[in-house]
């Protein structure tokens, strides 16, 4: 049975009241604190704030009986349609006035499906874990290498070194084939949701400024990606017409003996002449070394006044 309550926080200095449908009462506090995260991590990015600086420190609620605030320390005192307000971590000045009517209306992300559970007080929807994959497989192979992983988190400014993000990668990487796929990836965004959550945003801030370096970086291994398909498929074209060639001219020999005929004297002329060539270079080279070796013998000969030398002279 679904339950309801109202929920308020400060959104860039604006009272914003919220009615959020749980699928049943939330079982823990940290639940709310969650849900209400989420709903409000939303609101400010649609006012152009950074999502990050919303987090909950405590929750209070309205009793109407004392009409009075009070800490939420357990859900035995939730009771339906309570009015809820979320105080903000790092702001010490926070107050709760005039609370608005709730002017909207959310539903609390219960569902499996819908998210991926995130150690500590939240939660990362799936929804924003696909866009993080999508972002990061540049290629659009539907898998992610750890390039497009390098070049992810360094468009993001995530301050990590090329070896710690191959140590993730490879973390993540469960089958060792050196691409992580979407279940691979999900995986990923559980054992790290603050890196997920982080890459959400900041890869997103980087789409909304395309004369940024970060999205002309972007915009380049889209293209090296581009042109490495391209020349892939290049040589494959290569080498299937490399294979017809082949077949063409053995069906010719086949067809005519005396054109078979004459081209197995031509090349064995040109397999002579090349080991003729290639038994000059040997001679060559060795008369080098030797030459080498011997003025090498002669000037030790000379430093050292050698007496067998001296026959020579």
């Amino acid at each position: 049975m679904s339950f309801r309550l109202h929920i308020c926080a400060d959104v860039g200095g604006e009272k914003r009241n919220v009615e959020v449908t749980f699928d049943r009462k939330p079982e823990t506090v940290s639940k709310i604190a969650d849900e209400g995260e989420i709903i409000f991590r939303n609101e400010c990015a649609l006012k152009q704030l950074d999502p990050r600086n919303f987090s909950v420190d405590f929750i209070v609620f309205y009793e109407d009986a004392t009409r009075r605030w009070k800490p939420l320390e357990n859900v035995n005192q939730l009771t339906e349609y309570m009015q809820l307000y979320l105080f903000q971590s790092g702001a010490p000045q926070e107050t709760v006035r005039e609370i608005p009517a709730p002017s909207s209306q959310a539903n609390a992300f219960g569902a499996s499906s819908r998210v991926v559970h995130r150690p500590g007080l939240t939660t990362i929807d799936v929804d924003k874990v696909a866009a993080v994959f999508k972002e990061l497989d540049i290629n659009n192979t539907e898998t992610i290498e750890l390039g497009e992983m390098i070049h992810g988190f360094q468009a993001a400014g995530i301050d990590f070194n090329e070896e710690t993000i191959a140590r993730l990668f490879e973390k993540s990487d469960a089958n060792s084939d050196g691409m992580i796929t979407w279940e691979e990836f999900q995986v990923f965004s559980e054992l790290f949701p603050n890196t997920v959550e982080t890459l959400y945003w900041r890869l997103r801030s980087v789409d909304q400024q395309p004369t940024s370096a970060a999205s002309q970086l972007k915009r380049h291994r889209q293209k090296e990606h581009q042109l490495k398909r391209e020349l892939n498929e290049a040589e494959r074209e290569r080498k299937v017409l490399e294979s017809r060639v082949r077949q063409e001219q053995a069906i010719a020999r086949e067809l005519d003996p005396r054109r078979r005929f004459l081209e197995e004297e031509e090349q064995d002329l040109i397999n002579k002449e090349f080991a003729l060539q290639f038994h000059r270079d040997m001679v060559v080279q060795a008369e080098t070394q030797f030459s080498e070796t011997a003025v090498r013998f002669d000037h030790a000969s000379q430093r050292q006044g050698s007496p067998r030398r001296a026959r020579y002279l």
